[in-house]
């Protein structure tokens, strides 16, 4: 019985570490999708590349991964 209990405490404390890392994922997209918004907005007369837009992309993750080390 007592390993049970550990068996299921063990694996809803995974599924909770699980869940807060998905939601942590989840809200550093919606801060560099909001970053971009903001950039393109900014950027409103047309001279904004897809690349340029994937590049400041690509500098920004890098920037939250290394804020987040």
């Amino acid at each position: 019985m007592t390993t049970v209990l550990l068996s299921l405490t063990g694996g809803l404390r995974s599924e909770q570490q699980q869940a807060e890392r998905m939601a942590r994922e989840l809200m550093v997209m919606k801060i560099e999708t909001a970053h971009l918004r903001k950039r393109l907005r900014l950027r409103v007369g047309g001279d904004t590349t897809a690349a340029e837009l994937e590049a400041e992309a690509e500098a920004f993750a890098l920037q939250t991964a290394l804020a987040e080390a």
